[in-house]
């Protein structure tokens, strides 16, 4: 209830110090979502395959999958979920990794974008099954 009071999208006065007396709840919730070891596997799966990929000169780092792995769990706060699901690391992939990636001169050369190369990655690493 406190999670869903916060997230209340109305604006006046007493918005924003509702907002902050809420960030400890919310923090809380984040921690609680549950993360299947299958969800982390495909969440590092991703990340890793970007270092592999030679249309990247540069694949994202470690800390691309912790920030997959937490902006997911908030994802999953926010749809009102108590846990991860697949499709949560799918929809923020592009826009965790867009700016952790580095395209080859050949990828440039051939004008492909990073986002182009980032959806033939979610394309290409299998979705874990319930």
């Amino acid at each position: 209830a406190v999670v869903c009071s916060a997230l209340d999208t109305s604006v006046g006065v007493g918005a924003g110090l509702r907002l902050a007396a809420a960030l400890p709840a919310l923090q809380k919730a984040l921690l609680e979502v549950q993360v299947d070891e299958r969800i982390i596997d495909y969440a590092l799966s991703l990340v890793r395959k970007t270092r592999a990929m030679p249309q990247f000169s540069a694949g994202a780092g470690p800390r691309a999958g912790i920030a997959l792995l937490v902006t997911a769990r908030a994802r999953a706060v926010l749809q009102k979920r108590g846990y991860v699901i697949p499709e949560d690391i799918k929809a923020l992939a592009p826009a965790v990794l867009r700016h952790r990636v580095q395209r080859s001169a050949e990828a440039e050369i051939d004008d492909i974008s990073t986002d182009t190369l980032l959806a033939q990655l979610l394309q290409t690493v299998p979705v874990p099954r319930q």
